[in-house]
C-alpha cells in the first residue's frame, strides 16, 4: 500500500474514532459502588427493544452505577451469546454470559434483541456474541439467588431463645399486696413495708423473693402516718412502684427516714437503692376508728302463742338480789333447768264443771308436790308417779 493508501487509512481511522468519541463520550471512571454484585441489569435499544444480562465485573457495575445516576449511557454491553434465556432474559430464548462494558467494538455484533430472536441460530453458530451500540441503562437489581428444585430443602436455622430476664416486666397479680423491704447491708440492715398496687412491680416483688435476686428498688412518695401499715415508722410510702434507676437524693436506709423525718417529708419521696423485696403478705382491711360498732340485741324474742291463747312474754332469770338469798346451783350432770314461764290459771271446777270443794284443793296441792319432786334430779331414788286429774280420783 503506497503512501496515498496508508494516509486514506488513517484518515478513516480517526474519522471512526471521533464518531466513537462522540457518541459514547470519555471513558467513565469507576466510582463509589453503589450496587453489590452480582446484578440484573434491564438495557434499552435504539428500537425499544430490552434484554436483561447478570453482571458481576466490578468496572462494569461501577459504570451501571453511574449511568443509573445520569443519562444511562455506560457504554457498550458485550458478552457471549448462549442458548436459553439463562433465568432472566424470558422471553428471549438466549443470553448473555461474561458481560462486560466496552468503549468500542466490531460492528459485527451490533444489533438488537429483535434481530437475534428472528435469526438465533445465526447468530449463536456465526457470531456468538452480542455488543448493542445503541443500549442504555434503565434498570438494574440485585441478583435474586437460584433455587435448584433439585435440591433438598435447606432446614432454618432455629431461632435463638430470647434471653428472658427473671426480673422481666410480667403480669403479676391484680390484688394489692405488702411488702416488707429490708434497706441497709447485710448483717447491718433494717426493714419497712409499703403496699404494691401495680401487676408489673408485684411480679418483680414476687421474684426477688422467690429467687433472691435484685430487680429493681421502690420508689414513691413519702408521707406520714401512724399505723398498722408500716409500724413502728411514723410514715409510709405511698404509690410505690419498682424501678431501675432514680437520683440518689431519694435513696436512704429506713431508719435514717426515721433520723430525719421532718427533712424526708419535706423532700416527699423515697427510693432505697439498697431495698430488697424479703416478703410479701396480702392486704388486710384496715378497721375505721371511727366506725360506730353495731349494738348487740338486747330485746328477749317473744314466744309463739298457742292456739287461741294471748302471747306469753319470756320471764328473765332471776337474779339472786332479787330472789333475797342465793340460787341453789344445778347438780353435777344434770339437765339445766328451764326458763319460768307463768302458768295460766285453771279453772278450779269439779266433774260436770261445778266449783272444785275443799278436797279438790287438797288434790292440786299433792299434785303440785308430787311435779316439785318429779323435776328434781334422779339419783337412783324411785316415786311413785300418779296420773292427776282435777277434781276427781282416779281408781288406781
Amino acid at each position: 500500500m503506497g503512501r496515498a493508501g496508508r494516509g486514506a487509512v488513517w484518515a478513516l481511522m480517526m474519522v471512526f474514532t471521533a464518531a466513537i468519541g462522540q457518541r459514547f463520550g470519555p471513558p467513565a471512571t469507576v466510582a463509589a459502588q453503589e450496587i453489590s454484585s452480582p446484578i440484573v441489569v434491564t438495557w434499552q435499544t435504539s428500537d425499544g427493544g430490552t434484554f436483561r444480562t447478570i453482571v458481576e465485573d466490578l468496572d462494569a457495575i461501577a459504570r451501571i452505577s453511574d449511568a443509573l445516576a445520569g443519562d444511562g449511557i455506560a457504554g457498550v454491553p458485550i458478552g457471549t451469546l448462549l442458548d436459553g434465556d439463562g433465568g432472566v432474559n424470558a422471553p428471549h430464548a438466549w443470553h448473555l454470559e461474561n458481560v462486560t462494558i466496552a468503549d468500542m467494538t466490531i460492528e459485527l455484533c451490533d444489533g438488537t434483541p429483535a434481530m437475534i430472536d428472528a435469526d438465533l441460530d445465526t447468530w449463536l453458530t456465526s457470531v456468538g456474541s452480542f455488543c448493542p451500540w445503541s443500549a442504555v441503562v434503565i434498570a438494574a437489581e440485585p441478583l435474586a439467588p437460584v433455587v435448584d428444585p433439585t435440591a433438598p430443602p435447606v432446614e432454618p436455622e432455629p431461632s435463638p431463645v430470647p434471653d428472658i430476664s427473671p426480673c422481666a416486666d410480667d403480669a403479676g397479680s391484680d390484688e394489692p399486696v405488702v411488702v416488707t423491704f429490708e434497706t441497709g447491708d447485710p448483717g447491718d440492715s433494717d426493714t419497712f413495708q409499703a403496699v404494691l398496687t401495680d401487676p408489673q412491680s408485684i411480679a418483680r416483688a414476687q421474684n426477688e423473693v422467690a429467687l433472691g435476686i435484685d430487680c429493681g428498688f421502690p420508689n414513691g412518695l413519702l408521707i406520714a402516718a401512724e399505723g398498722e401499715r408500716n409500724a413502728p415508722h411514723a410514715w409510709e410510702l405511698s404509690g410505690a412502684t419498682y424501678t431501675d434507676m432514680a437520683i440518689e437524693a431519694c435513696s436512704a436506709r429506713a431508719s435514717e427516714v426515721d433520723a430525719n423525718l421532718d427533712y424526708w417529708l419535706g423532700y416527699g419521696r423515697y427510693c432505697p437503692w439498697s431495698a430488697q423485696a424479703i416478703a410479701i403478705d396480702p392486704l388486710a382491711p384496715v378497721a375505721d376508728p371511727t366506725a360506730t360498732p353495731a349494738p348487740a340485741p338486747t330485746d328477749l324474742p317473744v314466744l309463739p302463742p298457742a292456739d287461741g291463747a294471748a302471747p306469753v312474754q319470756p320471764v328473765p332469770e332471776i337474779t339472786p338480789e332479787q330472789s333475797g338469798g342465793a340460787l341453789p346451783a344445778p347438780v353435777q350432770g344434770a339437765a339445766p333447768h328451764a326458763t319460768a314461764q307463768p302458768v295460766a290459771a285453771l279453772p278450779n271446777t269439779g266433774a260436770g264443771g261445778a266449783t272444785m270443794s275443799g278436797a279438790g284443793h287438797g288434790w292440786w296441792l299433792i299434785g303440785a308436790v308430787a311435779f316439785a319432786i318429779c323435776s328434781l334430779p334422779r339419783s337412783g331414788v324411785r316415786f311413785p308417779v300418779g296420773e292427776l286429774v282435777p277434781g276427781r280420783r282416779r281408781s288406781p
